[in-house]
């Protein structure tokens, strides 16, 4: 696993690497040592016990890296504080794959979605398990969807179709994957973006929900909707973003 924490490293400032408190990372060809034919995500987060993760840095962090191979899910997490890799943990396959898309820090678990976007995998930071969370039944045979840590607290989850927004919340997580979820909004693409941005599918690439920003991808580029103001900004006319992985630093005033 050396390669592996030492190319996700790479992708962090060198003078403060736990400077992003939680930053997932696109995998690499580099990371031979996790599998050929594996496909994975990871997470960078503070590992300090009841840190509120507002003005953390310098401290020590976990690279938390999990996936799917031909025959398993597995999970694999670092400590900087002592430099090496724990127990890998493993699960059995889920017939998906872990898609490239932010992943969602809720409580003491890590989220992850899938690529069909009817599940998400669950890992627990205290006693490193897995879990496999059925998500609502999709609109479609296939959706794309992108988790977020709410504001209460809770995980949720944003997907569209050609012309709506669907955001959901979980509100019970029962033993075995079952999971009891809201429907906490809708917003109709059609009254917020441009005539021309309309599509046959108009995609969720991120989502801040403490902010309450959405990323959306359509044949006319890259636009953010303000939830809160519904104002609608048009970030870049690339159209190929896969996903957006979003993050806030803060500064303390009076320091430099």
């Amino acid at each position: 696993m050396e390669e592996l924490v030492e190319e996700v490293l790479l992708r962090f400032p060198p003078a403060d690497p736990s400077r992003l408190v939680h930053a997932t990372l696109a995998p690499a060809s580099a990371a031979a040592s996790v599998s050929s034919t594996a496909r994975w995500n990871a997470a960078v987060l503070c590992a300090a016990d009841g840190c509120d993760h507002l003005d953390c840095c310098l401290g020590h962090f976990l690279v938390v890296v999990v996936g799917t191979n031909s025959k398993e899910m597995f999970a694999y997490v670092y400590s900087s504080e002592t430099g090496a890799w724990g127990e890998p943990a493993s699960a059995r396959h889920p017939g998906d794959s872990v898609d490239f898309a932010p992943s969602a820090l809720v409580g003491n678990a890590l989220y992850f979605a899938f690529q069909m976007g009817t599940a998400v995998l669950r890992y627990d930071l205290g006693t490193r398990e897995m879990a496999v969370i059925r998500l609502p039944p999709p609109r479609f045979e296939w959706q794309r969807i992108v988790l977020a840590a709410r504001e209460d607290g809770r995980l949720g989850f944003a997907t569209a179709d050609a012309s709506t927004i669907y955001l959901w919340s979980m509100e019970e997580l029962h033993p075995g994957g079952d999971a009891y979820w809201t429907q906490t909004r809708v917003v109709e693409l059609s009254t917020l973006l441009p005539p021309g941005a309309i599509s046959a599918i108009s995609d969720i690439v991120g989502f801040v929900d403490s902010i309450g920003v959405i990323f959306v991808r359509t044949v006319d580029g890259l636009f953010t909707i303000d939830l809160k103001s519904s104002r609608v900004t048009k970030v870049s006319e690339d159209t190929s973003f896969s996903g957006i992985f979003p993050y806030m630093s803060f500064h303390t005033p009076g320091t430099s």
